[in-house]
C-alpha cells in the first residue's frame, strides 16, 4: 500500500518475478488496482468507492488463491477502514513519497499505525530497502516443498 506513484506496482512485479524464479512451479497472482478498476469500469474514488474497491480486491484475492500459491494485492488502501475490510496477512507500506498528485487521495490517506494491530507490516522508505524486503518475503512465502533451498 502507499500513495499513487510510490512504486507499489514496480515492487509487486519484482517480488512476483523473484518468487517464481526462486521457486519454479510456484506462482503468485498480482492484482493491480488500476487494472481491476478498469475491468469493473470503476472510477469512484469517494471514501465509499474506496471501501468498495478494498472489498473487491479481497474477493478477487480469495479467487486468486485457487490459481496460485500466494497473491499480491497492489493498491493504495488509504484508510484504516479499507485496510480492515481488506484484512491482509501482510502489508508492505511504500513510504517512498510524501504525497501523491491526487489531492482527494492525500486528504483521505493515512499510514497504518499501532492501532491497526491486525496488520503485520513492513515499510519501505527508500528504494535501497527493496532487495532486503524481497529476500524477507521470499523466506516468509517459501513453499513447503522448497526446503532444500
Amino acid at each position: 500500500m502507499g500513495h499513487s506513484g510510490s512504486g507499489k506496482t514496480i515492487f509487486s512485479k519484482h517480488l512476483k518475478h523473484r518468487y517464481e524464479k526462486e521457486y519454479p512451479g510456484h506462482k503468485i497472482s498480482h492484482l493491480e488496482n488500476d487494472i481491476i478498476r478498469q475491468m469493473f469500469c470503476d472510477s469512484d474514488f469517494s471514501e465509499e468507492g474506496r471501501l468498495n474497491q478494498a472489498n473487491r480486491m479481497r474477493l478477487l484475492s480469495n479467487i486468486a488463491l485457487d490459481h496460485a500459491d500466494h497473491f499480491i494485492a497492489d493498491f493504495i488502501c488509504p484508510t484504516p477502514e479499507a485496510r480492515f475490510d481488506y484484512n491482509p496477512d501482510y502489508i508492505i507500506v511504500m513510504r517512498t513519497i510524501k504525497t501523491s498528485k491526487y489531492e482527494d487521495t492525500n486528504t483521505l490517506f493515512t499510514y497504518p499505525d499501532s492501532k491497526e494491530q491486525f496488520i503485520k507490516k513492513l515499510e519501505i522508505r527508500n528504494w535501497d530497502q527493496t532487495e532486503e524486503t524481497i529476500k524477507l518475503f521470499l523466506h516468509i512465502l517459501k513453499p513447503e516443498d522448497a526446503s532444500g533451498r
